[in-house]
């Protein structure tokens, strides 16, 4: 691991499957999934059979964290049948060392506000999951919670490392409480404070591990990122229930997996999430293209099941349409689109796309 050089087992991983879900996969499902890859998973406490079978097979589990956001434990539901799988439900979260360290219940100077001091929610979603609220490194004693939450996981057995989602500093104007007091937010000194968090985070799971601390990134591609990740993620590759055709032809779409020159040159690898099923396709020839794709470029290929069940994440086209203006700042104006194009799963796709 000298230089920050990302360990030779990055290249043993094929595919990476993201388990968004508050149960145990059923036996469809299984019968697709190889356990000797990689696993990103948002309620472990709920699939503990799925986190064993990973490390048992010699696969890498890494368990989503994010630093964007952090919630008010009592104030998140806790009924599964509601939901959606952006982040944990509420007995997740009480069982879980990260969260338990950044809860912000006692810490309210934590979270970012607006211009009248309003908590500012993900996305600026005001139907986002109860609870969660956005969350800024420039608040004193965010970061060391953040960090000692980071510990309390590389000492959690179940885990190789985790999957840190939506890495960008939050957007501004904001305010933020310091030395007893609420201040405006200025750009660069949040900037400084989230990229510096990043690299602690980096130094904190290195020093507290005996082995490698997986680290694998959503969102910003920033060189300091770049520095402290063994994968990135492009998110929406290609396909989106946002949008029904894809964005751009193989070539742009090589050249955007090879623009990662600090990553490749630590030795790691982009990692491509296509959301199949909504461009109105087969299913099977887009997932064979960006398998090509990927292969072609030395990324790792990964699903959120949407190659067996479009539906897992159709609920935020079906969300959007239902309850969105196109004022709203995640708005998708193709979403009723998207649904309408809507595919069947194909397991037999998914088992040769897999690599079983």
């Amino acid at each position: 691991m000298e230089n920050g050089h990302v360990p030779s087992q990055i290249n043993d991983i094929q595919t990476c499957y993201f388990w968004y879900h508050g149960c145990e996969p059923d036996n469809e499902l299984l019968s697709v999934i190889r356990e000797d890859q990689m696993l990103v998973v948002t309620c472990p406490e709920s699939c503990p059979k799925l986190v064993e079978g990973f490390k048992r097979a010699g696969g890498l589990v890494l368990v989503y964290v994010s630093i964007y956001k952090a919630p008010v434990i009592a104030e998140v539901p806790d009924d599964k049948r509601k939901w959606e799988g952006g982040s944990p439900f509420r007995s997740s979260l009480e069982s879980n060392p990260y969260w338990k360290e950044v809860d912000l219940t006692d810490h309210p100077e934590w979270i970012l506000r607006d211009g009248q001091g309003q908590p500012r929610r993900p996305f600026e979603a005001p139907l986002y999951m109860s609870g969660w609220y956005q969350t800024t490194a420039l608040a004193e004693g965010y970061g060391r919670a953040v960090c000692r939450g980071i510990e309390a996981l590389v000492h959690d057995g179940r885990f190789n490392g985790i999957f840190l989602d939506n890495v960008h500093p939050t957007t501004l104007p904001s305010t933020v409480q310091r030395a007893g007091r609420r201040q405006p937010a200025e750009m660069k000194a949040h900037e400084l404070a989230f990229y510096e968090l990043i690299q602690k985070i980096r130094e904190t799971g290195d020093k507290a591990s005996r082995e490698r601390f997986w680290i694998q990134t959503n969102g910003s591609h920033h060189e300091v990122v770049q520095k402290i990740a063994d994968s990135m993620l492009f998110e929406s590759f290609l396909y989106s229930w946002a949008w029904t055709e894809p964005s751009m032809d193989d070539e742009k779409a090589e050249a955007m997996l090879n623009s990662l020159a600090i990553l490749r040159q630590r030795g790691g690898r982009p990692i491509v999430l296509p959301y199949l099923g909504f461009s109105g396709h087969d299913i099977a020839e887009d997932a064979r293209r960006v398998r090509r794709i990927a292969d072609r470029a030395n990324a790792i290929f990964s699903d959120m099941f949407t190659l067996v069940r479009p539906e897992v994440v159709a609920v935020s086209a079906r969300r959007c349409v239902e309850t969105q203006r196109p004022e709203d700042p995640c708005y998708y104006p193709k979403a009723q689109e998207a649904l309408n194009n809507q595919s069947a799963g194909n397991i037999n796709a998914a088992r040769e796309i897999y690599r079983l």
